[in-house]
């Protein structure tokens, strides 16, 4: 509620799944975390192609609002061994097929060529096969909570797994978040 929404120009979906990590990693829904760009959002002082922030304004770096950005910046940032940044995981293409077994909760999936994100945020096999079918996913952009995967999927998707937030300088141990 206290960060910006995007849905009437040009959609929110990964700015819905942006403010899902960033909760994850530990960021708070207070309005002044946000508007000051709290850790765990990244804001290096570099270009913007470094950074991944949201605010209530509607200030943002693409990679917040943007899932083809944020799937080039971590895939960045995870090579960098310095620095604020998150490190993730990232699985497949834009054009690959899904394999369903690697997915697991937490997980951000891409599809659509890259211009869709969604969040996974429950697996429940009850047949013993595993399937787009089990995997459920929460959106924003077609407001969806526990929906199957396998009614969106048809092209492929890349499997983004966030792993570590990274921070220097921005907490009294200067260390690292995982």
């Amino acid at each position: 509620k206290n960060f910006y929404d995007y849905s009437l120009i040009g959609g929110d979906c990964q700015n819905f799944v942006s403010q899902c990590i960033y909760a994850g990693f530990g960021g708070s829904d207070d309005k002044t975390a946000i508007s000051q760009r709290s850790f765990p959002m990244i804001t290096t002082g570099r270009s913007d192609s470094y950074n991944w922030y949201g605010d209530s304004s509607g200030g943002h770096s693409p990679s917040w609002t943007a899932p083809r950005y944020f799937s080039e910046y971590v895939q960045r940032a995870s090579k960098m061994t310095s620095g604020a940044r998150i490190e993730a995981e990232v699985i497949g293409s834009f054009t690959t097929v899904v394999d369903w077994t690697l997915l697991r909760e937490g997980d951000e999936v891409i599809f659509e060529r890259g211009n869709h994100a969604t969040i996974v945020s429950s697996i429940e096999i009850e047949d013993g096969t595993y399937s787009a079918h089990d995997i459920y996913f929460c959106s924003h952009t077609g407001d969806y909570k526990k929906k199957s995967l396998d009614d969106k999927f048809s092209a492929g998707g890349q499997i983004i797994r966030p792993k570590k937030c990274y921070f220097e300088n921005n907490t009294p141990d200067g260390g690292k978040h995982t």
